[in-house]
């Protein structure tokens, strides 16, 4: 299905997938994807920043995901991935 939304990575999570072998990676790839194609996904929570900006969350196997999304420019961004508590 293809999405009028571009995906964005930082490159920290460009880093951080690098790392990341086997099924998680591949969840973690799938997941990116459908967030692309459907940018109104309902995270699992949201997560706010020391600096007032708030990200959405979604846990994905053993991986949370930092996100957000940009419907002014058609893009959601992932800005970081790290282990989920």
């Amino acid at each position: 299905m293809d999405s009028d939304y571009a995906l964005s990575i930082r490159y920290e999570v460009y880093e951080t997938l690098t790392q990341i072998r086997g099924t998680s990676k591949r969840k973690l790839l799938a997941w990116m994807e459908t967030f692309q194609t459907n940018p109104c996904l309902e995270p699992d929570y949201t997560d706010k920043e020391p600096d007032g900006s708030q990200f959405a969350v979604k846990v994905v196997g053993r991986y949370a995901v930092f996100h957000y999304v940009d419907h002014a420019i058609k893009e959601v961004k992932i800005v970081r991935i790290r282990p989920a508590d």
